[in-house]
């Protein structure tokens, strides 16, 4: 891994990964829990504390755990991932009603 690279992975801003018992992780690999589906709710899982930090991890490139040996996504230069999530926040214009071909 090196300095500026961090992994192309979207999974904490779009998916959870509920356990039979309700635990929520961010992805198959990264076994921290975010929270537990019968005690808390979708918005206190995904703004824990524990998921905020995966996201600044992977946002500056501070892999940890898991993520440093993570089979399912490439290592990318740190602007990549900041323009992909950025890209999941950002509007994108409807196409105009009156458009003609």
């Amino acid at each position: 891994m090196s300095q500026g690279e961090t992994r192309h992975c979207l999974d904490p801003w779009l998916n959870a990964f509920i356990q039979y018992n309700g635990d929520v992780n961010p992805c198959c690999f990264v076994r921290t829990v975010w929270g537990n589906v019968h005690r808390d709710t979708a918005t206190e899982i995904f703004e824990s504390a524990a998921a905020r930090e995966l996201r600044r991890q992977l946002l500056e490139g501070d892999l940890r755990g898991s993520c440093v040996f993570c089979p399912a996504r490439p290592m990318v230069p740190l602007a990549t991932l900041r323009e992909a999530v950025e890209g999941l926040f950002t509007e994108t214009p409807a196409p105009s009603s009156d458009a003609r071909e």
